[in-house]
């Protein structure tokens, strides 16, 4: 393995296994992520993905599970609502759940992140004001907690949304960061949440919408991550769904390759749609797609900035494919 694939690829994988396709029952679940964290490919491994109302299912594994150091992470999936009307009282019931979580299980969880899907009103797009509001009002109500460095970030489905939409909320998050001054607290800048796929085809965005996404996070200097759809390292037809998948590696390699070379959209939208496995390159001092490459010091400081996780519902098919195509 090179030190490029271990910088793009260090932490990258968030356990949502709860989530469909697989969605499995709590037990199943995090038995699957307590034996991972542990194993050889730990390193791979980032947070377990949790619903804030179903963190207290976990209290009967304080002992058998979270008792191995170092603790275990986590990610609490917020209930959201379906209006901004009704953010306030929704956020203020995931942070009673986180709390209580984290105070019965004192120094055996960390629950360091904080995942939103944003309500349909804040992303019209003459609703800048009410957007940065509400933004703002989320990662106030964190910095106002016992929470003052939880990671924020808010889903939207890329399916859903138009390029005047994205950069609306690109602008937005970059406006609350400039506000909120993240890193005088040692908080990670807010982010987008970007919704890549899932169980039907019209779940699976056209590349030009994510090449859209990624542009408009480059520019406005957001952080991103991605959830749903991203199971295999490059783009493939699913005969099954009918539907092209995204590849992990076009995706995050390529955002890295965008904001390291200010690329264009239109270059972005090659580079996600090329299926072609040795268009990606892997040396001893970079990586790279066709002519353009990024070396290791440049993908691990994107990755830590930008170009941050996904959450996938199998470590399993990742890591295999990584390995089937000689990359680890």
């Amino acid at each position: 393995m090179t030190p490029a694939a271990r910088a793009l690829f260090q932490g990258l994988f968030d356990y949502a296994g709860l989530f469909p396709p697989a969605q499995l029952p709590m037990d199943a679940a995090i038995r699957i992520y307590a034996r991972d964290r542990l194993g050889p490919d730990a390193w791979m491994l980032g947070r377990f993905i949790c619903p804030a109302s179903r963190l207290s299912e976990l209290t009967p594994y304080r002992d058998e599970l979270f008792g191995v150091s170092p603790p275990v992470r986590f990610s609490a999936l917020g209930r959201g609502a379906p209006a901004a009307a009704g953010l306030a009282d929704s956020i203020r019931a995931d942070l009673a759940d986180v709390a209580a979580f984290e105070s019965q299980h004192a120094g055996r969880v960390r629950v360091g992140a904080y995942e939103l899907r944003l309500p349909a009103d804040l992303t019209a797009d003459a609703c800048t004001a009410d957007l940065v509001r509400a933004l703002e009002g989320v990662v106030r109500a964190f910095e106002q907690s016992d929470r003052p460095t939880m990671a924020c970030s808010f889903e939207i489905a890329l399916g859903s949304v138009t390029p005047a939409q994205l950069a609306n909320l690109a602008s937005g998050l970059a406006f609350v960061e400039l506000r909120l001054h993240s890193a005088e607290v040692g908080r990670p800048a807010p982010a987008l949440k970007l919704r890549c796929g899932g169980v039907k085809p019209a779940d699976f965005p056209p590349v030009e919408i994510v090449a859209a996404a990624i542009r408009r996070c480059a520019e406005s200097g957001v952080p991103f991550k991605c959830t749903a759809g991203l199971h295999h390292p490059i783009r493939r037809w699913d005969a099954g769904i009918g539907a092209w998948m995204h590849g992990f590696v076009n995706v995050f390699l390529g955002a890295i390759l965008a904001r390291e070379h200010n690329l264009e959209e239109e270059r972005i939208c090659e580079i996600l749609a090329d299926s072609d496995a040795g268009a990606f390159r892997w040396s001893a001092d970079g990586a790279g797609w066709r002519d353009l490459s990024v070396n290791s010091d440049e993908i691990a400081a994107a990755r830590s900035a930008f170009a941050t996780s996904l959450g996938t519902c199998s470590f399993d098919e990742p890591r295999d494919d990584l390995r089937s195509a000689g990359v680890l």
